[in-house]
C-alpha cells in the first residue's frame, strides 16, 4: 500500500510541474499574439521608427497652439484627467490636427461627445486647462 502510495505522489508532483509549465507557456504565447494585451509602457514615449519622424512640432509652439486655442473655444477645459487609452487608429489629433497614426490614442469625454488625442497632446491640454481655470479664478 504504501508504495502505491509513494507513486501516486509522485505522479501528482510531476503533474504539478507539468501544469506550471503549460500556463508558463500559454502565457508567453498570449502576449506573443496579441501585443496590446495588458499595459505597457512608461515615463516617456517610444522613440519613432527611423522611418517615421515624430508626431509633433517643438513642445513651445504646441503649448502656446493649446492655449490659443482654449482662448478662442476650439478647445474645451477639461475639468480632470480622465480619458481612455487605446492603441492609435488614425484619426485626428483634437488638440494638433494631425493623425494619431503610432503609438496611443486618447479618447476624451467632451460636451459634444468623444475626442482623440495624442497622449503628449492630452497631457498639455489638460496643464494648459489648470492653468487657464486657474486665470479664470483670479479675474
Amino acid at each position: 500500500m504504501t508504495a502505491l502510495v509513494s507513486a501516486s505522489k509522485q505522479c501528482c508532483a510531476q503533474n504539478d510541474r507539468l501544469l506550471a509549465q503549460s500556463r508558463d507557456r500559454s502565457v508567453r504565447s498570449r502576449r506573443l499574439l496579441n501585443p496590446w494585451w495588458g499595459i505597457s509602457g512608461g515615463v516617456s514615449e517610444p522613440s519613432p521608427p527611423a522611418d517615421r519622424s515624430p508626431i509633433h512640432w517643438p513642445l513651445d509652439e504646441l503649448e502656446r497652439l493649446v492655449r490659443d486655442k482654449l482662448r478662442r473655444g476650439a478647445l474645451f477645459v477639461l475639468s480632470n484627467k480622465v480619458h481612455w487609452a487605446g492603441p492609435a487608429t488614425g484619426r485626428v489629433c483634437r488638440v494638433c490636427s494631425q493623425a494619431i497614426s503610432q503609438g496611443n490614442e486618447c479618447e476624451v469625454r467632451g460636451p459634444r461627445g468623444a475626442v482623440y488625442t495624442h497622449l503628449l497632446c492630452h497631457r498639455i491640454w489638460h496643464r494648459e486647462s489648470e492653468s487657464y481655470r486657474g486665470e479664470a479664478a483670479s479675474s
